[in-house]
């Protein structure tokens, strides 16, 4: 059997090649493909058949974002000299997360830790694609050459070259963008607006070429467009850098796509900037058509004579009635829009001899400028027929306007009659509702109120009950009106009230058949706003899908409600646990085009990455949070519209990610601003304030300030009781988070009033919940540090059952403490297995999130790995790890931590264990312990890991 990682380099790029050409197939004709590799290849079938079943074996969650297996090349790849993995180092660049992997090479999300720090597509080829040792000067040149291709619309090359051992990577500008065919699809763009995207395609090409660079790769999936709508082209070159160099003996191994590749490409002649042409018309015709003009049969002993024998339909006769082009305009419009001076330009590009293309980038360009301007394109003709009908073309208007000028004097008096009529009955609904509003607000003077000061929620209340009377002659007037009525009550927060104007509203628009008027749409989705904030998730979704769908019918993809839907139903996605939906949501309405009200598209898109950066975070995606919530802050002053409090809901959810992130450094300081600011601009009493205040003790907690966190904490609780109106769940979190500093302190008989109040809440007045999962966890470890064993045990086996009454239990980020706090109890019962596999449990959650190198997984491995050697206490080994987990967690932690003295204790106490002398001087250990908790005495076993 054949070993993969003994590939040698001409093995491992041809099954590169036919790795691509396998993963291309449905599955169910892969085994016919092998078949027919056996007559072509023999000496591939083993090992394509190797790789195919490693294939077959990974699961959906191995798979990356472009649909390729994370571990289908892991065997393959062994003697790669790097651990593929995050975190490791390829020379300069540290890798992030996995962006794709192909038969050619694996592409990381990396950020280069010298020199300028940035983030970086790393592509590192497999072996057999890296750079032979004889062509390094060669690999120098050519990465010198393609790193100086300054261009706003090709992706730069950074870098390129072989770390010290012997490892080849690409440097790229990493592009957050999609395809071009799946961005015109998506935005079911028209025929003039794929061409005039696909023009910025040419001028990235043209500039290319004009550095004598070619790409030799041209394919959708490297031209990718950014939200804005700005093309980047990817790997400009990166086929030549990686090909193998002239002279050298061996399989070529070239990066190519073959139904893509020109026929001068697939026969492995050498190509010029006319190869690039063919390329791209491939391109155009599947922009134009919806698919390309032909798909190669893999199986074939020669894939460039199968293109020869190929013959390439028309373009207009191969468009379908199911392509997005066609829904943007009407099949048979877009059928006779391809027809003719299309169809020429395809057929010039998709010539099989170099010579009977365009000459050049620059040549396509230009027939396709002339066909945009209605000029004579040299691929059609120039017979005196077309160039007049060309011309009557550009002058269209004119000539129309000529023409038309009888048309419209006879028309005027009709067009006069119509305006005047709807000008007439605008006028009268106008007048209706102005009647309407003086009326009510004669209803509040001193003679009717009869003395009674009259609030603005009395005065519409009142008007509701008599608006649908006088206005029943003005049923439009009338819609419109419950419209504007519902929307206020909603800034109110009479849900209810809002909820009776708009249902009248909506139905008012349906029975004119207005739905779909800008009022209708108005009416529709502030319903859909109103179910939202009524938690009736999937009423909204109806709702707001409809407001998009008749929006794009009635206006286009840049109407009103367009991103503002997609923003409210990311943020239902989201409240209802789907937080990776609610991303993909998100991006699709930042994809949107701009939209018609400038104002409101601003303003709706901030939303839109506030709501990604929440998810984010729910997601334990921290870094990636912690960066777009600093854009959208940056951002948030911007649009009008946006308020004060909107700016610090976003700072706060920012505070939130960076020490949810683990950087308790400059999280507290942030958490300290945003209080100050909150309380100086908001009020003490707004209740903004109480969760920034919160953030701001538990962020003074984790850095071992707990005297100060304590001081913190009170203050916030007297502020909730205080209020006039004193929330309880907010006043019983507070006594939960107070109890906890408490707790964190060794104060445990002045925590334990406190946390048995707030548990006591939570418990009798709500159905299981993070907040209450909370508080009984705490009130646990307060009884186990005053000694109450069997009290605490009772509590954490309650805690944990309620936690599994819970819908996906397992994602809350309350579970991982839990855990640990379970087996915390374990091990103090002495029961240090059942500990160890709890607290395994724990670290390996969170080592996914919020990551293996912040403080809380630190201090959770440490645990685990005195767990494990107080299980064998002579255990050297054992011993030994605890200490290196030790060491590792002390420092992430301040100079003056305590846990750094409990990391001490602990080793102590697995010395006595053992019967071995203590290392370091233990008194004065329990001494500085002492000091640094206020004077509480140090126990004998340490009961936790601070």
């Amino acid at each position: 059997m054949t070993d993969l990682s003994e590939l040698s380099a001409e093995q491992w790029g041809a099954a590169s090649r036919l790795l691509d050409e396998a993963l291309a197939l449905p599955l169910a004709e892969r085994e016919n493909w092998l078949t027919q590799l056996a007559v072509r290849e023999p000496g591939m079938v083993e090992i394509m058949q190797r790789l195919l079943a490693a294939e077959a074996s990974n699961t959906a969650s191995d798979r990356l974002s472009y649909g390729v297996p994370a571990g289908l090349l892991a065997s393959a790849i062994g003697s790669q000299r790097v651990a593929l993995q995050a975190g490791a180092m390829v020379g300069s660049y540290r890798l992030v997360r996995p962006l794709g992997q192909g038969g050619m090479a694996s592409v990381w999300l990396a950020e280069q830790t010298t020199a300028v720090i940035r983030q970086v597509a790393l592509k590192i080829p497999h072996i057999g694609l890296e750079p032979h040792a004889a062509a390094s000067e060669r690999f120098a040149r050519e990465r010198d050459l393609l790193a100086a291709l300054e261009h706003e619309r090709i992706a730069r090359l950074y870098d390129a070259g072989v770390t010290a051992n012997g490892v080849a990577f690409l440097a790229m500008e990493w592009i957050d963008g999609v395809p071009i065919t799946r961005f015109c699809d998506e935005h079911q763009l028209s025929v003039d607006a794929r061409l005039t995207l696909f023009r910025q395609v040419l001028d990235a090409v043209a500039f290319a070429h004009s550095r004598l660079v070619i790409h030799r790769d041209l394919k959708p999936s490297n031209i990718l467009v950014l939200a804005n709508g700005q093309v980047k082209l990817l790997d400009f070159g990166v086929a030549n850098l990686l090909s193998d160099p002239p002279g050298r003996t061996g399989v070529a191994v070239d990066a190519l796509t073959p139904d893509t590749a020109s026929p001068e490409q697939l026969a492995g002649q050498p190509l010029g900037t006319t190869s690039d042409v063919y390329s791209l018309g491939i391109i155009l015709y599947e922009l134009l058509s919806g698919h390309r003009p032909y798909a190669l049969d893999r199986a074939s002993a020669s894939l460039h004579a199968a293109l020869m024998a190929t013959t390439v339909g028309s373009l207009s006769e191969a468009a379908s009635d199911q392509t997005a082009a066609a829904r943007a305009t009407s099949y048979p419009a877009l059928r006779k829009r391809l027809r003719g001076e299309l169809d020429a330009i395809l057929a010039r590009c998709l010539a099989k001899s170099p010579e009977d293309r365009f000459a050049n980038v620059e040549a396509l360009r230009e027939d396709l400028e002339r066909y945009a301007h209605h000029e004579p394109v040299r691929a059609y003709g120039s017979g005196p027929a077309y160039r007049l009908r060309c011309f009557v073309r550009r002058q269209r208007w004119p000539l129309a306007v000529a023409a038309g000028l009888l048309a419209v004097l006879l028309a005027g008096a009709l067009t006069t009659l119509w305006q005047a009529r709807a000008a007439i009955a605008q006028a009268q609904r106008a007048e209706a509702i102005q009647a309407f509003l003086l009326s009510l607000f004669r209803s509040s003077t001193p003679a009717v109120a009869e003395g009674h000061e009259i609030t603005a929620k009395e005065l519409l209340t009142r008007g509701s009950a008599r608006v649908d009377k006088d206005l029943e002659s003005q049923p439009r007037a009338l819609a419109e009106l419950h419209s504007e009525l519902g929307d206020i009550f909603n800034e109110m927060g009479d849900d209810k009230a809002a909820m009776a104007h708009l249902q009248r509203a909506v139905a008012g628009f349906a029975a004119l058949g207005l739905l779909d008027s800008r009022a209708g749409l108005e009416a529709l989705f502030r319903r859909g706003t109103v179910y939202l904030d009524q938690s009736q998730w999937e009423l909204a979704r109806a709702d707001l899908n409809r407001c998009i769908a008749l929006g794009l019918a009635a206006y286009g993809p840049r109407h009103r409600w367009a991103v503002g839907a997609r923003e409210k139903l990311a943020f239902i996605l989201l409240e209802t646990g789907d937080a990776r939906a609610g991303i993909a949501v998100a991006r699709e309405a930042l994809a949107a085009p701009v939209g018609e009200d400038l104002e409101n598209d601003a303003l709706r898109r901030l939303r839109v990455k506030v709501i990604i950066g929440e998810a984010q975070t729910d997601l334990g995606e921290f870094r990636d949070a912690r960066s777009t919530l600093t854009q959208a802050v940056a951002e948030s002053a911007g649009p009008a519209g946006h308020s004060l409090v909107d700016r610090m809901v976003y700072r706060l959810l920012l505070v939130r990610a960076i020490f949810y992130s683990g950087d308790i450094v400059s999280a507290e300081p942030a958490a300290a601003e945003l209080v100050r600011d909150e309380e100086r601009l908001l009020g003490t009493s707004h209740p903004l304030v109480f969760p920034a205040r919160q953030l701001w003790s538990n962020s003074l907690a984790a850095l071992g300030h707990y005297d100060a966190a304590i001081d913190a904490q009170r203050a916030t609780l007297r502020l909730a009781e205080a209020m006039t109106d004193a929330n309880a769940e907010r006043v019983a979190l507070q006594r939960s988070t107070l109890s906890q500093h408490l707790l964190q302190a060794g104060r445990f008989s002045e925590a334990e009033p406190l946390a048995r109040e707030a548990n006591d809440f939570f418990h009798n007045s709500s159905k299981p919940s993070p907040r209450a999962l909370l508080a009984r966890r705490v009130l646990a470890n307060v009884l186990l540090g005053e000694g109450l064993q069997a009290d605490a045990h009772r509590e954490i086996d309650q805690a944990t059952a309620e936690a599994r009454g819970i819908d996906n239990f397992t994602k809350l980020p309350e579970w991982a403490e839990l855990l640990a706090s379970a087996a915390n109890v374990r091990r103090m019962d002495g029961d240090y297995a059942a500990a160890l596999q709890l607290q395994e449990q724990a670290c390996a959650l969170l080592d996914k999130s919020p990551g293996a190198s912040t403080p809380r997984a630190l201090r959770c491995a440490t645990e685990r790995a005195w767990i494990r050697a107080m299980q064998v206490p002579q255990d050297a080994a054992a011993a030994a790890a605890f200490d290196a987990a030790g060491n590792s967690y002390a420092a992430a932690l301040p100079a003056q931590h305590v846990a750094r003295l409990d990391i001490l204790l602990l080793g102590a106490e697995l010395d006595g264990a053992a019967g071995r002398p203590a290392r370091g001087d233990l008194a004065a250990t329990r001494a500085a312990w002492r000091l640094a908790l206020g004077g509480a005495v140090a126990p004998a076993h340490i009961r936790f890991l601070h």
